[in-house]
């Protein structure tokens, strides 16, 4: 039987293992991609990844990019991202919405390395917006964590509202409001004051 490596040869072959398991603490989320024909489905690509970030930002040992830093870097390269806002990972994705259907597809990558963390594809009725948001944190958070605790999942399954008209009528008021515009303050207001006419306990 040949002798086993030593323990500095193995340190050098777990630095060069492709499959070693990276400690990853930060994260940013990018705005989605709008695939549909309609772009009155563009604050869904906002809303969404917005929500992960709010959502992702309570987990204990995790540092979240703001919305308004990882926005402005939606086309650069996840490389250039991680040098830039000093994060291991970022997620990506794409939204498309139609017929009553919303459909994602998100991808995780390492910016250190380039390479694939994670990706998936779900697809949800407009009814399901709720849990498609929490869906999504579930399974980046294990990504990032492995095995979750049953504080964290605790933590994921926290919503502001289990109503998804709500929810959307919040998306929707969000981006409204970034237009910067009299008139598209005027959308937000209106928005904003129909989501707690649906639910008046949104927080």
């Amino acid at each position: 039987v040949p002798p086993l490596p030593s323990g500095g040869l193995l340190a050098r072959l777990g630095r060069l293992w492709p499959f070693q398991r990276r400690e990853i603490d930060s994260l940013a989320v990018l705005p989605f991609q709008n695939t549909a024909a309609d772009p009155g489905a563009e604050y869904l690509a906002e809303g969404l990844p917005e929500g992960l970030i709010e959502r992702l930002s309570q987990l204990g040992g995790l540092r979240v990019a703001a919305w308004s830093a990882a926005s402005r870097l939606a086309k650069a390269d996840p490389m250039t991202i991680g040098a830039r806002l000093g994060v291991k990972a970022v997620l990506m994705g794409k939204v498309h919405h139609q017929n009553g259907e919303v459909v994602v597809t998100a991808e995780l990558v390492d910016t250190r390395s380039g390479s694939h963390l994670w990706g998936g594809t779900f697809q949800r009725p407009d009814s399901g917006l709720v849990d498609l948001q929490r869906e999504l944190g579930r399974r980046i958070a294990a990504t990032l964590k492995g095995r979750l605790s049953g504080s964290t999942q605790a933590v994921l399954d926290l919503r502001p509202t289990a109503d998804p008209e709500a929810l959307r009528l919040v998306m929707r008021g969000r981006h409204a409001w970034r237009a910067r515009t009299e008139e598209g303050l005027r959308q937000a207001v209106s928005h904003f004051q129909a989501a707690l006419a649906h639910d008046e306990n949104f927080a």
